[in-house]
């Protein structure tokens, strides 16, 4: 089954790798840019999850929550 690849903005991509960069064990799921460019990034890991909504330019706002909690503004590595 094919699939379509995200389309990030170089911005994008790097509020993504320098979250990757912390290297938490985990699984990123990065949705398709919506009309206005924004992208959503989840990380499931096996004691967190990280939701990361990317602006076009690289502006992004975080929260972290551990998996089934409530989900709290911010994220603390």
């Amino acid at each position: 089954m094919a699939f379509e690849v995200p389309k990030l903005t170089d911005r994008q991509q790097e509020v993504i790798s320098h979250w990757q960069s912390f290297n938490v064990p985990g699984q990123w799921l990065i949705g398709q840019p919506d009309k206005d460019g924004v992208v959503e990034a989840i990380m499931k890991g096996e004691n967190i999850e990280w939701s990361l909504t990317i602006e076009p330019f690289g502006e992004s706002a975080e929260s972290s929550r551990e998996p089934g909690g409530t989900w709290v503004d911010g994220i603390t590595v």
